[in-house]
């Protein structure tokens, strides 16, 4: 699916815009063009009704929506049913949606363009507003068939190589952001204005005196909740099968619905383990099971490929671009089990917070000494070391992460699912005691006791890092054998091409940084003093 759009009549330009959807007819989107305002929503997967993603309120035009994503708790025609919970509650409607989703909603009566992203921010949206007109699209490469002037935004490519996100919705392109998640952004159409109405999801009270046997049942129920509803309207799906405990338990509780499952695994350099309770596992609930090889210096060669459809320099996305090119087949959705690090407090329960932060500010200090004077947050850090937060930063990331693999996966057709990405999940264990996560030093305590009530069997591994076979471990020998390869392909990368920066030296950038932290000792002693091993 893609969305886009922008604040002025110019079918011409819709249809350029729709036109960079590979293998995709203009004559195949859905459009609307009013006075002042053009929307356009095209199904890249061909299936599905339209008036899911797609809805005008009557033959006026007084309203139109176009939808990027799933709403779970609405029965039929998502975007026809938020239009209709738009007239009836206002802006209110949105806590009443539940699901991982992107919407631009148009009012022509109120005269605003209403942009909305799901608490997580699952799905992309992106702006460029330049002389008072907006536009926008759920992939980057729509925007550029504006004539935008095309420059890297080096603020955010910095922020990106220290912290694994960027602050103040910064895309690398500069003049383009990302709509904010969790917060109707408002664009008034006639004083050209952005506003940001007073809103605060729904949250749980802060209390909560459940037994710790009641809250790993609440914890159970909410998670088989939200597994259930994400694969409600399949009838074959794909499973990242790691053979850890997080992905373990989504198999035990989708393996009685009626649907064909694919499971697969990655071999990896330090996984047996994993792989042996993975095929295990997929053998006794009658899964598809495969274990995929992918090189290094294999992935390193869809690495121009990646970039382009990520739409950013994130050098680990190669080797996820490759996986999922291998694992193509029939289903149409495959279901990641990420996120109980962040959420289960997974990592904090073995990160040595004052380690964490020497190790932050000497990166801002020593390999980019250029921040501490432009970047207004690492003059902060460096001000208040003690203000840095493991958690709110690993957290970050992991969100600026599975938008990536969201990208990364609808250009192969397929789409992205996160069971354990579950605003109602969330909010229930913001309620719980911190030391009931990290009971007698047992990183996700909670998961773990729900496995252990359902006889699951795993490889009971702490995992330390960010690290796993999903990450590139490549040498500086290989890359420059392999480098002169891959760089007449990035050069040619039609996404970077008139940038002032040459996005083949920044990449050269992103992978040696990488590739030399693997490679010295500094990485290892910092590795101990981060963790506790």
């Amino acid at each position: 699916m893609a969305i886009f759009g922008f604040s002025e009549d110019n079918p011409g330009l819709l249809d350029r815009m729709t036109g960079y959807l590979k293998g995709q007819k203009p004559g195949k989107a859905y459009k609307f063009c009013a006075k002042n305002i053009c929307l356009a929503y095209a199904d890249k997967l061909h299936n599905g009704d339209p008036r899911n993603n797609f809805a005008v309120c009557d033959g006026k035009k007084t309203i139109a929506l176009i939808l990027e994503g799933h709403i779970y708790n609405t029965r039929d025609f998502a975007a026809e049913s938020i239009i209709w919970l738009y007239k009836e509650y206002g802006l209110d409607f949105i806590k009443r949606l539940e699901g991982e989703f992107t919407f631009v909603l148009y009012d022509s009566l109120a005269g605003k363009l209403i942009f909305y992203r799901d608490e997580f921010g699952t799905k992309p949206l992106y702006y460029s507003y330049k002389n008072g007109k907006i536009i926008f699209a759920s992939e980057i490469k729509a925007i550029f068939r504006h004539p935008l002037k095309r420059e890297f935004n080096l603020e955010a490519l910095v922020e990106q190589s220290i912290l694994g996100f960027t602050y103040n919705d910064k895309t690398i392109f500069s003049g383009i952001y990302s709509l904010p998640a969790g917060i109707p952004t408002l664009f008034d159409l006639k004083t050209q204005a952005f506003s940001y109405p007073s809103y605060r999801p729904k949250k749980g009270s802060r209390k909560n005196n459940l037994t710790e046997l009641e809250i790993i049942q609440r914890t159970e129920k909410l998670i088989v909740e939200s597994s259930q509803r994400k694969i409600a309207s399949e009838k074959e799906i794909g499973l990242y099968l790691s053979g850890g405990v997080d992905s373990t338990l989504i198999a035990d509780i989708i393996r009685n619905n009626k649907i064909r499952v694919n499971a697969y695994s990655l071999k990896g350099q330090k996984n047996r383990a994993d792989l042996f309770y993975a095929a295990k596992n997929a053998q006794k609930y009658g899964f598809q099971h495969q274990i995929i090889a992918i090189k290094e210096t294999e992935a390193l060669r869809f690495l121009p490929a990646a970039c382009y459809h990520v739409e950013n320099i994130w050098f680990q996305m190669a080797k996820v671009y490759l996986f999922l090119h291998k694992i193509k087949g029939n289903q149409r959705v495959n279901l990641w089990g990420i996120g109980t690090e962040e959420f289960f407090k997974g990592l904090a329960s073995h990160i040595n917070q004052e380690g964490f932060r020497n190790y932050l500010t000497n990166r801002i200090t020593k390999k980019y000494p250029q921040a501490k004077i432009v970047l207004p947050w690492a003059q902060e850090m460096l001000r208040h070391p003690a203000k840095i937060m493991f958690d709110e930063i690993a957290l970050r990331t992991l969100l600026y992460q599975i938008r990536l693999i969201y990208q990364v996966s609808a250009s192969v057709n397929q789409e992205a699912r996160f069971p354990y990405l579950s605003q109602k999940i969330r909010n229930f264990l913001e309620q719980i005691p911190q030391k009931l996560h990290t009971q007698n030093a047992n990183p996700k305590y909670i998961i773990r006791q729900i496995a252990k009530t359902r006889g699951l069997k795993y490889n009971n591994r702490f995992k330390l890092g960010f690290d796993t076979s999903l990450d590139m471990e490549v040498t500086a020998k290989s890359l420059r054998e392999l480098f002169p390869k891959i760089k007449p392909k990035l050069k040619n990368l039609k996404l970077f091409s008139g940038l002032k920066f040459n996005a083949e030296e920044i990449i050269c950038l992103d992978i040696l940084d990488r590739v030399m932290l693997k490679e010295t000792n500094h990485y290892s002693q910092d590795l101990q003093t981060i963790y506790r091993i």
